[in-house]
């Protein structure tokens, strides 16, 4: 005879919620990311546009 497989019936973990950032938080994170994308950008356009490459 097959037997039924067996079922673990203990309760399954419960799931942690994690609070959402503040709005002004998550603003501010947003601004400083952009302006540090911004200084990259414009690091590289500045490189790959002079005649002599990378000027120190």
């Amino acid at each position: 005879m097959c037997s039924a497989p067996k079922v673990d019936t203990t309760p399954a973990p419960t799931v942690r919620r994690i609070a959402a950032p503040e709005n002004d938080a998550v603003q501010r994170e947003s601004e400083l990311e952009s302006s540090i994308r911004r200084r990259r950008s414009g690091v590289a356009a500045d490189i790959l546009t002079t005649p002599l490459g990378i000027v120190t």
